[in-house]
Parts: structure tokens; sequence; C-alpha cells
């Protein structure tokens, strides 16, 4: 049996890239995704990284939608639920 306090997981794990999570929640749009996605090819550099120094997002919120992610990818919970959550921490 698990402790109240413990969670238990929210149906199977999945994955997704954190630009398209991001997009999703509505903090950057399908056009600013596919820029950094095109900048982060062309150097090499992380998607993260590149949506920080471009502008398109803060740190904390690149820091929550990884949070959500690994979340999601674990099972944790529903990506349905990772769009909501990200969507309501940056109204």
């Amino acid at each position: 049996m698990t402790e109240p306090w413990m969670f238990e997981p929210d149906g199977g794990a999945q994955t997704i890239g954190i630009g398209e999570l991001m997009a999703k929640a509505g903090l950057l749009s399908a056009l600013d995704l596919t820029e950094a996605l095109e900048i982060a090819k062309g150097n090499g550099q992380p998607i993260g990284g590149v949506l920080v120094m471009s502008g398109f997002v803060t740190a904390e919120q690149l820091k929550a939608a990884q949070v959500v992610q690994e979340q999601v990818k674990t099972g944790q919970i529903t990506l349905d639920k990772a769009i909501r959550s990200l969507r309501a921490s940056n109204m």
C-alpha cells in the first residue's frame, strides 16, 4: 500500500521534446520554436539554452518545463496535466 504522501503514476510514461512541450503550453510560438531548433541544430547547442539565450523563454520557464517533462517521462503525470500546469504557472 502506498503512503498518502507518495505519488502513484498517472498513466503510462510518454516522451515529448522540451520545445514542443513549451509550445503546446503557449510559452512560445511555433515560429519561435522552429527558429530555435534551426539555431540549435546549426551550432550543436541544447534547445533549452537556445530558447533562453534567444529570449523566447526565461530560465525559470525552462526549469519548470524540464521538471514537468521529467514527470511525464517517468509517468508521474500525464502530458495533458503537464501542459495545464505550465500554462497555469505562467499566467
